[in-house]
């Protein structure tokens, strides 16, 4: 008993302690914040604007402070303040205190508000007016720095309006799903002909004509009635129009037209479009329809045929032929190939058809002639045609000169009938320039000036002469093979054949480069373009005149065994080719500079011919060749003649040569 009493006791003695300590700690308390409060003042806090101020919460981040009464008490000089409120940004901030810092002012920045919004079913020809605005439309529409009450509108043709308002705080975010209801809308639907069965996304809803409500939206509508065909297409019931009225007409069933043309490559037209060949099977709507079959040469047929649902119309054309008449003349007789059918010889008068006909009359020996025309109906058509050779053909095409790739100049020379030799009675005569008839029926040409050595070192491909004065010391072979070198640049048959670099002959039919005939040398010299026949080239006597050739002249007083007293050209040997006036066939170096080898072997007869020779080209056989023309060395009577000829077994130093080739055909 005694030691419960004594417990009691001191459980009393333990309680008055504890609220002697506690009296001592709560005078200890409100002495410190007495202290506290005498030794620091208040500085006062306004937060604007005045509804931030109403739901601010204010902690101190920095100083020995404490807010009492909207007043922070504070023994540091530095504080920091964290101020927040509901729908405005969280604001902090250092500040420092001095002896006159009564009020510190807050004001907070206040957060936007935002709106998501959802429309279902998302269509791009949605619609949407926010706040009397419209704005772009998207999947989720989002709409930020929001504060009040809005209002709203989404259209949509397929869906019935939606309308509201919302109400949006200071940084409140609010999301909005919209679902777009349906509307229903008065539908009209009438057909031509009616009683036509509806079908919309493929259900019978009834026939034409109907008259109902249906939902708003797009729809797959088909009309369908017997012999015709079914109509399809979208109906859109649309919610911006009071009442939807549809009026269609439907078509029948096609027929068909089969058309079959008695030309299998005619060419069939429907309505003006192509539609085939020969013949052709088309579906066509009912009516009436404009068939048109045409091919070159037949008249176009034309014609209107009806079309009924079902069935066919055949149509069998027979195209009547344009036939029109062609008279064909020549001269001479030729014979006339059209189209490559042989119609007979000319005069001929055809009646053909009027399409492209493709003519040829050809006789042998002459070169054919082809045309083509289109025989007209209204008139007749002639063809009147004068043939020609191949040689004269051959002629007419050929330029007067040209110039080869070697760079030689060649003169177009026309043939005729002369006489060869000298008279007897001619002074200076020697006794091989026997009278010989001859006849040239070949045109050829010749070059204007003897072959230069430039122009020769290209057929030796050496380049240490390139002088513009005639080549010398050069055998006939070497002149032969010179023009068979020529040949093959030119594209031309070699004229002379050479085996083992022996001259075996030549090839009279080749149409390639050669020497001149003698004959040919003495036609272009003597009488092409001549009104006379002279002995010289300035004309029938002697002294020599002025500036005619390189000859031997006072240049030459102590060189040469013989010269022409008076006469001077300044040339001690060679001159370049063209240095003096051509005769009237174009030829140069004629009197003087070099003598000129020939195609002819050498020959000397005592007896003269009174046969005409044809195209005359010297024997097959012989020892030399003729050499015609005066040199550089020239001051005799016998040499300076155009009637000179002698022969060479090798080349000189004043012999060269110029080439010839016959036309050809």
């Amino acid at each position: 008993m005694r030691e419960f009493e004594e417990s009691i006791i001191q459980a009393k003695r333990n309680s008055l302690k504890r609220q002697l300590l506690y009296f001592i700690l709560g005078i200890i308390i409100i002495s410190f914040i007495g202290i506290f409060l005498f030794l620091s003042r208040g500085v006062s806090i306004k937060i604007n604007p005045i509804e931030a101020e109403k739901k601010a919460s204010v902690s101190i981040t920095k100083g020995f402070s404490f807010i009492l009464n909207n007043k922070i008490y504070s023994l540091s000089k530095s504080i920091g303040i964290l101020v927040k409120s509901e729908g405005y940004k969280v604001y902090q901030n250092n500040f420092l205190l001095n002896n006159n810092s009564e009020t510190i002012e807050i004001i907070l920045e206040e957060l936007p508000g935002k709106v998501r919004i959802r429309i279902n079913p998302f269509s791009e020809k949605t619609k949407i007016k926010f706040n009397e605005k419209y704005i772009k439309n998207e999947e989720i529409i989002k709409i930020n720095n929001l504060n009040g009450l809005y209002s709203y509108t989404i259209s949509n043709p397929l869906f019935a309006e939606y309308n509201d308002q919302i109400e949006v705080g200071l940084g409140q975010l609010k999301e909005i799903d919209i679902n777009l209801t349906k509307e229903e809308m008065p539908v009209q639907i009438l057909s031509k002909p009616s009683d036509a069965d509806i079908y919309l996304n493929n259900e019978l809803i009834g026939s034409t004509p109907f008259k109902n409500l249906l939902l708003s939206g797009e729809y797959n509508l088909i009309l369908k009635k017997e012999g015709y065909k079914n109509l399809v297409e979208t109906l859109i019931v649309s919610t911006e129009e009071k009442v939807i009225n549809k009026n269609f007409s439907l078509e029948l069933l096609p027929g068909e037209i089969f058309i079959k043309s008695s030309e299998n490559d005619s060419e069939i037209y429907i309505d003006n479009v192509y539609s085939g060949m020969g013949a052709i099977r088309k579906k066509l709507p009912p009516g009436y329809h404009t068939i048109s079959i045409m091919k070159e040469g037949f008249y176009t047929f034309t014609k209107e045929v009806s079309i009924v649902s079902k069935r066919i119309n055949q149509q069998e054309i027979i195209l009547k032929e344009k036939i029109g008449s062609v008279v064909i003349t020549s001269i001479p007789v030729a014979n006339v190939t059209i189209n490559g059918k042989s119609y007979g010889e000319t005069p001929l008068n055809l009646s053909l058809r009027s399409v492209e006909q493709k003519i040829e009359l050809s006789r042998e020996g002459y070169r054919s002639f082809f045309t083509s025309l289109i025989p007209n109906t209204e008139f007749e058509k002639k063809i009147k045609v004068y043939l020609k050779t191949y040689a004269q053909a051959k002629l007419d095409e050929s330029p007067l000169k040209y110039k080869n790739k070697v760079g030689i100049e060649m003169n177009l020379l026309m043939p005729g009938e002369f006489q060869i030799g000298s008279s007897k009675r001619e002074a200076g005569r020697h006794s091989n320039e026997v009278m010989r008839n001859i006849k040239l029926t070949k045109p050829f040409y010749i070059s204007s000036t003897l072959i230069t050595e430039e122009q020769y070192n290209k057929f030796l491909r050496k380049s240490s002469l390139n002088s513009n004065k005639p080549i010398t010391s050069i055998s006939w072979n070497e002149a032969a093979k010179f023009c068979n070198w020529l040949s093959d640049q030119e594209g031309f048959d070699k004229v002379y054949n050479f085996t083992n670099n022996n001259y075996m002959g030549l090839n009279i039919e080749a149409n390639g480069y050669r020497l001149p005939t003698e004959s040919e040398w003495v036609w272009a010299v003597k009488f092409y373009k001549q009104s006379d026949i002279k002995i010289f080239t300035w004309g029938n006597e002697m002294p020599v005149k002025k500036n005619v050739g390189n000859l031997s002249g006072e240049e030459m007083k102590g060189k040469n065994s013989k010269f022409i007293r008076g006469y001077s050209d300044n040339y001690a040997n060679l001159s370049p080719v063209k240095s003096y006036q051509p005769i009237n066939s174009g030829l140069y170096d004629i009197t003087g500079n070099a003598h000129e080898w020939m195609n002819d072997y050498y020959e000397l007869t005592n007896f003269e011919s009174k046969s005409i020779e044809l195209n005359r080209m010297g024997p097959a056989f012989g020892s030399g060749n003729v050499i015609r023309g005066s040199s550089w060395r020239s001051a005799t009577l016998r040499e300076l003649r155009l009637s000179f000829r002698d022969k060479s077994l090798n080349g000189a130093d004043d012999i060269s040569f110029r080439v010839a080739r016959w036309l050809g055909e």
